[in-house]
């Protein structure tokens, strides 16, 4: 839906919220130009009527329009508009701009194609901000149109919260989930190839023994270009779920590469006024895990994947995953005595969670976190904005599963770099994934680690039971939780919805 905002648009001063008389009538000046005058012919009177439809109170009958042509060009002014039909720029007239009402906006095709001057509009929910500033206008003419606005006001047009950066979204956490629940699997992210569809059989029929009632989405079972479907059709039916009230957990079967795709189509702020559901899994699914609970206030479960279920070695885990989507909270977890990794089969080795530096400690605070390989990439967005999120004590949880340890440290510094790392009370990185650097001249893990977060004035835990490498802790994104680590190897993790 278009929806016409003012509070990128910089009216006249001489006619702000003004009235003046043209043709025997009153017209109340809304935003428009001082270069306006009336308009002839069909096209003023579709513009009378898509503004008597569109504008709202407060136009007047005949107000509700905006003008076709400038009067005169002002001085300065720039280029002509790339997309002239479509420009909704107000108090900076170009030469050959033909501004239409609002309400004809739609009928002409605006969306994607809409003037890059028009960041007072609000796109399609699907299409994503696309406010890009047009090269061919001086720079000076854009800085309250563009530049001048936050990266969170630009993406609101994506349904992000405009609320100040220090007033952190309150936390909802999801009802327990009871037998004749509908969980909903969809994959939005990859897909499950044929070849394992007898295991994703198991894991369904897993759900389905504990009386839940398994509605399988379109974009599951297939996998194509590292995805289950395109991006439109993930998108529509993670929607369609997201709000259908007869859902109450959404379960992928695992995460992927491409969820990122999705975000600028999802309105987090209808999601805020919505009651939270269960979304539980690892890896890609944290791209939107996170985004959920810093932009909506979901409290959503970072634990093993779906696709996890029938694996009998993974009881540890899956036991702790299914306690909280029944009881509404993890439990009290401690490391498991050992774990296994994927590229040596067979082979079982001791668990040395610790904190980095060695010794004892404690932290506690609200838990955030996920794959280190995609949240480093949402930094610098509103989809991964910590600043209102530390206004109370925070713990950052991140765990790695392809990168490399000089990419580590890129990631890890940038983090660090960006503000992400300040103002926390502690930092909790799961086991490494990626293969470590076998060659003795190469920087290896644990010194990526050293070299990126030397001197952060807080408690460190390294190989905690997150992530890739198996078994894993159910961490429930904000809740407040208290780790101790009693040395290596020995640790304790209690979560809980107050303080």
């Amino acid at each position: 839906m278009l929806r016409e905002r003012t509070n990128g648009c910089h009216p006249h001063p001489a006619h702000d919220g003004s009235r003046y008389r043209r043709r025997g009538s009153l017209v109340r000046r809304s935003g428009l130009s001082d270069h306006s005058r009336a308009a002839d012919g069909p096209l003023r009177r579709r513009a009378r009527r898509g503004g008597q439809r569109n504008l709202g109170r407060g136009t007047g009958r005949r107000g509700g329009w905006l003008d076709p042509r400038p009067r005169r060009p002002s001085a300065g002014s720039g280029q002509l508009c790339r997309n002239r039909r479509h420009c909704r720029r107000s108090g900076l007239p170009q030469p050959g701009h033909r501004p239409l009402a609002a309400g004809n906006l739609r009928a002409m095709g605006a969306g994607p194609r809409l003037c890059p001057h028009s960041a007072a509009l609000r796109h399609p929910s699907h299409l994503g901000p696309r406010f890009l500033p047009s090269p061919r206008l001086p720079a000076e003419k854009h800085r309250h149109h563009f530049r001048a606005r936050p990266a969170a006001a630009r993406l609101s047009a994506a349904g992000l919260s405009t609320r100040s950066r220090t007033t952190r979204m309150p936390i909802r956490f999801p009802a327990p989930l009871q037998p004749g629940d509908a969980i909903a699997v969809t994959a939005f992210s990859s897909g499950v190839h044929p070849r394992l569809h007898g295991r994703l059989d198991d894991a369904l029929n897993e759900l389905r023994a504990r009386g839940y009632r398994v509605v399988e989405g379109e974009c599951l079972r297939d996998e194509k270009h590292d995805a289950s479907a395109p991006a439109a059709a993930r998108l529509g039916e993670l929607r369609r779920f997201l709000f259908d009230p007869e859902i109450r957990a959404i379960l992928p079967p695992w995460g992927g590469e491409r969820a990122i795709e999705l975000l600028p189509g999802l309105d987090f702020a209808a999601l805020a006024g919505l009651p939270p559901k269960w979304i539980a899994g690892f890896s890609d699914v944290s791209t939107l895990m996170a985004p959920l609970t810093l932009c909506a206030g979901w409290a959503t479960l970072h634990g093993p994947n779906l696709m996890d279920l029938p694996l009998k070695d993974r009881l540890f885990g899956n036991e702790a995953l299914l306690a909280a989507l029944e009881t509404g909270m993890p439990p009290a977890q401690e490391p498991h005595g050992q774990y296994w990794r994927w590229d040596e089969p067979g082979r079982q080795f001791a668990n040395r969670v610790r904190l980095l530096g060695g010794g004892s400690g404690k932290m506690e605070g609200r838990l955030i976190g996920g794959c280190l390989d995609v949240l480093a990439s949402l930094q610098g967005t509103p989809y991964f904005d910590l600043d209102a999120f530390k206004a109370e004590p925070a713990i950052l949880y991140l765990e790695n599963c392809e990168l490399a340890p000089c990419g580590v440290l890129r990631a890890l510094a940038g983090l660090r770099l960006s503000g992400t790392l300040d103002g926390l009370s502690g930092l909790v990185l799961g086991r490494s994934g990626a293969q470590d650097a076998a060659d003795g001249q190469a920087l290896r893990y644990q010194d990526a680690l050293r070299a990126a977060l030397d001197g952060l004035p807080y408690p460190v835990v390294i190989d905690a039971d997150i992530g890739h490498v198996p078994p894993q802790w159910s961490l429930l994104n904000g809740a407040w939780a208290v780790l101790e680590v009693f040395g290596e190897g020995r640790a304790r993790l209690e979560q809980r919805a107050a303080r």
